[in-house]
């Protein structure tokens, strides 16, 4: 989203620029890069969240919840 310019933050703007700059073989590197770094970031996460006890979640279908 953000290298097909969808996204319009600032954030994605330096991101675009920054990219522009890259060869084709250097931008099929970072096309082949990121999915992985961004599944491995992913799975750090969650697995943190899933150990720490201090994390709840609440998910609701849009319904009022009450704390029982």
């Amino acid at each position: 989203m953000m290298l097909a310019g969808t996204t319009r933050g600032s954030t994605a703007a330096g991101i675009r620029n920054s990219v522009k700059r890259l060869d084709s073989e250097a931008m099929d590197a970072v096309s082949d890069i990121v999915p992985s770094i961004v599944d491995q970031v992913i799975h750090n996460l969650l697995a943190a969240v899933e150990e720490s006890e201090q994390v709840d979640f609440l998910i609701s279908n849009g319904e009022e919840i009450r704390a029982s």
